[in-house]
């Protein structure tokens, strides 16, 4: 009688306590919305990037990355993938392309700097 008993007062902090993250997360996506504008970022670890981001309704709608520096091979790679992986995700936390990891990153620090301005 004393483990069903237990067994439902864990249950029920467990799903008390899971209800409370649900709203931390909810709460997180609400403060995660920007002013709408245009947005110039930069990202000056090496080979560097400078990125145009266009923010609608609260929400990136476009990044256009105006320059990524290293070698056209691998950076191209990098600058067609990124930008459309962090307007659909939202979030600059995507994975970078293999063989232009670098650029990868830099684009990804550039669209942050771009972001800290639309707050």
């Amino acid at each position: 009688m004393k483990k069903i008993l237990m067994f439902f007062v864990i249950a029920g902090l467990v799903l008390k306590f899971a209800g409370c993250r649900e709203e931390e997360i909810k709460e997180k996506i609400k403060a995660t919305s920007w002013n709408d504008g245009t947005y110039f970022g930069e990202s000056k670890t090496f080979p560097g990037a400078d990125v145009k981001v266009t923010v609608t309704k609260g929400k990136i709608s476009g990044i256009e990355v105006v320059k990524a520096g290293g070698n056209p091979d691998y950076y191209t790679k990098a600058v067609e993938k990124i930008p459309g992986e962090i307007i659909k995700k939202q979030s600059i936390k995507v994975d970078a392309v293999t063989g232009a990891t670098k650029t990868s990153v830099c684009i990804m620090e550039a669209v942050e700097s771009a972001l800290s301005k639309a707050k």
